[in-house]
């Protein structure tokens, strides 16, 4: 059975057993107008099984997996429009399953790590365009466990958290010198809980503040201006300001007060 564009060439040809109400799709081929195929499919039951493949309008090979009962089952490669493989998946049942590969346009591998029904679950890791690892670390149950790294392009440490060290973590300038010191939870990299201090490059505290166990904001929070002078203090209770703020102007005078227990503070 064949469907045309408007020039009269095939846009899409379905290959057929049987014949009335017996019949049945095993295969089906699409095209691009300029005549390039588009897509090959297997189909058994009117589902995609075996083979599917997607080609880009200049011929080069786009995806390329297998279909189980109309869901992907197996091995999955895509490729960038140059022919540089793109990514390697393994799936089961629909589901990540098995080790996943990207690589960047260049060939230089980005990020690599397994799959346990659609979860990162084991290592993990990523790298620069240039090759440099970016990070790395392991994740199990959708939480980070052991010590998870992470890397500046020119190979100098950036951060480092150690799970099983209650996730402290310390966080560095390219420089070398010393960011921020804190303590992270186990979900992910963003979230925090305990004291956090951050530090300027020049070694003079930026900001002191609290987390509740939730890794929301609560407690005396205090940053300062590179001088060293305290730029404004407060207090959280539950990532809401609440009583007196202050603000400092740079000279140490004070610009501002507010009580928050009276005013929206944002």
């Amino acid at each position: 059975v064949v469907e045309k564009w408007d020039d009269g060439t095939p846009s899409k040809v379905n290959f057929v057993v049987g014949e009335g109400l017996k019949q049945e799709i095993v295969g089906r081929m699409t095209f691009y107008e300029n005549g390039v195929i588009q897509t090959k499919e297997e189909y058994r039951e009117n589902k995609n099984n075996g083979l599917y493949i997607r080609y880009y309008k200049n011929g080069q090979k786009k995806w390329e997996g297998t279909y189980k009962d109309g869901e992907k089952d197996g091995k999955w490669t895509s490729w960038y429009e140059n022919g540089q493989k793109w990514e390697e998946d393994t799936y089961r049942d629909e589901k990540l399953n098995g080790l996943s590969t990207e690589w960047y346009e260049n060939g230089q591998k980005e990020v690599e790590g397994t799959y346990k029904d659609n979860v990162e679950d084991g290592k993990w890791t990523s790298w620069y365009e240039n090759g440099q690892k970016r990070s790395e670390g392991n994740l199990k149950d959708r939480k980070l466990y052991g010590k998870v790294n992470h890397w500046y392009e020119d190979g100098k440490k950036k951060l480092e958290i150690d799970y099983d060290n209650e996730g402290k973590g310390l966080e560095w300038y390219q420089s070398g010198k010393k960011r921020s010191e804190g303590w992270y939870l186990s979900k992910g990299i963003n979230d925090r809980y305990g004291k956090y201090i951050s530090w300027y490059e020049n070694g003079q505290k930026n900001v002191e503040l609290t987390y509740n166990d939730y890794g929301r904001l609560d407690g005396k929070w205090t940053s300062w201006y590179e001088n060293g002078q305290k730029k404004r203090e407060g207090i959280f209770k539950d990532h809401s300001r609440v009583g007196k703020w202050t603000d400092f102007n740079e000279n140490g005078t004070v610009k501002e007060v507010r009580d928050c227990d009276k005013v929206d503070c944002y």
